[in-house]
């Protein structure tokens, strides 16, 4: 895969994100994705593991509320 469209990949996941569009991220991940974020005592950090884990991880987030015009930012910035 060309840088390109590895680019183009990262920028389609993030505004996906930014959409709170759970099935187009799940589309554009392996089925055995691990998303790692790291810290503590904040409720999205943790090990995510698979679909499932990506979209618990999705509900704690819509949960938590997250701002995710910062995703908006991201995507366009790439």
């Amino acid at each position: 895969m060309s840088t390109q469209e590895n680019v183009q990949i990262v920028k389609n996941f993030l505004a996906a994100l930014g959409r709170r569009d759970k099935q187009g991220l799940l589309a554009l991940s392996a089925k055995d994705i691990e998303w790692i974020i790291p810290g503590e005592d904040w409720p999205l950090a943790g090990t995510h593991r698979g679909h499932a884990g990506l979209e618990n991880l999705l509900q704690i987030k819509i949960s938590y509320r997250t701002n995710s015009c910062l995703c908006n930012r991201l995507a366009t910035a790439l």
